[in-house]
């Protein structure tokens, strides 16, 4: 209407101007309204394009995948989290901004990122707690960063190069803190008065 009225002002001679400002008004609105379900924009060449949209059996696939995840994701949060407490708030929060914020299109990017997630919910989890992590085995006494690795190579089974770039480190770096967590572990599995030293 705000069109019209605008073609009307600058030529009200031009009477015929009102259907053809009122259809591109409505044009406008019809994008604007399906670009908010627009999630991806992918430009080929020559002049291709492709639209993704999002929809409810997406948004179902993508709880779906997400729920299936829970267990690994309950699971790693045991090991990584202080106390079972905040492993289950770790999780919670992981899965409910991984529904949340997830855009991708390719579902199998879906668990290497909610395990992205969690190991950050779970670093705030332990630097949150006063409490000591773990119940006093032999894996929960490690450096958050060895049982991150741990936990994320062996248990998650996530390639080395993706957890490298999870935690922030060299593939090398990866390498040597999983050595390093193993040969403690193995240390500890040899000593029968069970002392970390």
């Amino acid at each position: 209407m705000a069109l019209l009225a605008l073609g009307v002002v600058i030529a009200p001679q031009s009477l015929p101007i009102g259907p053809v400002l009122i259809t591109l008004g409505g044009i406008v609105v019809l994008l604007g309204l399906a670009l908010r379900l627009v999630s991806q924009v992918e430009l080929g060449a020559p002049m291709v394009a492709k639209v993704t949209i999002t929809t409810g059996e997406r948004r179902r696939q993508v709880r779906e995948t997400v729920e299936d995840c829970r267990g690994l994701l309950i699971a790693c949060a045991t090991n990584l989290c202080p106390d079972g407490t905040s492993a289950v708030r770790a999780v919670e929060a992981c899965l409910s901004k991984g529904i949340g914020d997830w855009r991708g299109t390719d579902r199998s990017t879906l668990r290497p990122y909610l395990l992205c997630l969690l190991v950050h919910q779970a670093r705030f989890e332990t630097a949150a707690s006063s409490q000591v992590p773990g119940n006093g085995d032999r894996f929960s006494l490690l450096p958050l960063i060895e049982r991150e690795v741990l936990v994320l190579v062996d248990r998650a089974g996530l390639d080395q190069t993706i957890v490298a770039e999870m935690l922030g480190v060299s593939v090398l770096d990866v390498n040597a803190i999983r050595a390093q967590a193993l040969a403690t572990l193995q240390r500890g599995s040899e000593d029968p008065t069970g002392d970390p030293s």
